[in-house]
């Protein structure tokens, strides 16, 4: 079998424009020495959106966007980053910043803040709100 293109991938949560040095440090000394050359980083509302504040629920900046890109495209490591979608706007009945910033978008506005799993997973926007695709792909 011939194997040209393979995919060693690596998902991890990320946010915090504090810990971006010590996922610098991850990605040199442990996920490129194992030959990963896919990164998705999930950061979700944990990025300072310039064309959104409203929505930005953590510390990740811009500056720190371009410095991983450079340093996993140094390594051959394809980064993309991911935000959930749709579900996992939040955890038990706790709502992200999006949700938050935006309650008319919550699918599950009857669910109280403080329900927890297992009675309740997690809050979902609402897709059929024409607002919404508006907002997320602005």
């Amino acid at each position: 079998m011939n194997n040209e293109w393979s995919l060693r991938g690596f998902h991890m949560r990320f946010g915090s424009h504090e810990d971006v040095d010590n996922l610098k440090r991850v990605i040199e000394e442990a996920l490129a020495p194992m030959g990963v050359n896919v990164l998705i980083l999930e950061v979700n509302t944990n990025f300072q959106f310039s064309t959104h504040p409203e929505v930005s629920g953590g510390t990740l900046t811009r500056q720190d966007a371009r410095e991983l890109s450079a340093l996993c495209k140094s390594w051959g490591i394809r980064l993309i980053p991911l935000l959930d979608c749709l579900g996992h706007q939040g955890w038990g009945g706790g709502r992200n910043s999006l949700l938050r910033a935006y309650p008319e978008f919550d699918e599950t506005p009857h669910v109280p803040a403080d329900a927890k799993w297992p009675e309740f997973y997690c809050p979902i926007w609402c897709p059929s709100n024409p607002d919404v695709n508006a907002l997320v792909f602005d």
